[in-house]
């Protein structure tokens, strides 16, 4: 398998950004952090932004954890013909292979492959309705409504190679 440092060698970048919902995709956060610190160039820059780790195991239909926290060898399996995208059409293929990374596995992974953390923030907001329990602020975003227990909902990583 071809992974993505490879297909880009030689070149190195300024920036990688992960967007969210990325990270679930990810069997091995060594292995992911070992790809971005790969593709940096001395003084690039990581910007992630995902969705929390705790915000991951949570149940859907409350605030309580239903799912791990952690890195499992095993991935969370589920099936469903509904996506989380704006589509409106069912899914065909419906088997879903997920797994959960926590805050100290991706900063760990992280600085074991040579980065420099620069900030670490956990966000009480995300940007769609990922609960039914959540609803939307003036700006856009989603929470918990007032009086609820706060959650973290999103993270942003900075990180950085050193020169």
């Amino acid at each position: 398998m071809l992974h993505a440092a490879e297909a880009l060698a030689p070149d190195t970048f300024d920036i990688v950004y992960v967007s969210l919902g990325a990270l679930c995709w990810v069997p091995s956060i060594g292995r992911w952090a070992d790809q971005v610190a790969t593709l940096l160039r001395p003084g690039g820059r990581l910007y992630l932004h995902d969705v929390h780790p705790v915000a991951w195991a949570l149940a859907d239909d409350d605030v309580r954890i239903e799912h791990t926290c952690f890195e499992e060898p095993e991935p969370f399996v589920d099936d469903g013909d509904v996506t989380y995208t704006d589509g409106d059409g069912r899914l065909v293929n419906t088997r879903v292979y997920e797994w959960n990374h926590s805050i100290g596995e991706i900063v760990t992974a992280l600085l074991d492959h040579g980065l420099r953390i620069d900030g670490l923030t956990e966000h009480d907001w995300t940007v769609r309705p990922q609960f039914p329990w959540l609803v939307e602020t003036a700006d856009h975003r989603w929470k918990a409504p007032e009086g609820g227990p706060r959650v973290p909902l999103t993270f942003t990583l900075l990180a950085s190679r050193p020169t």
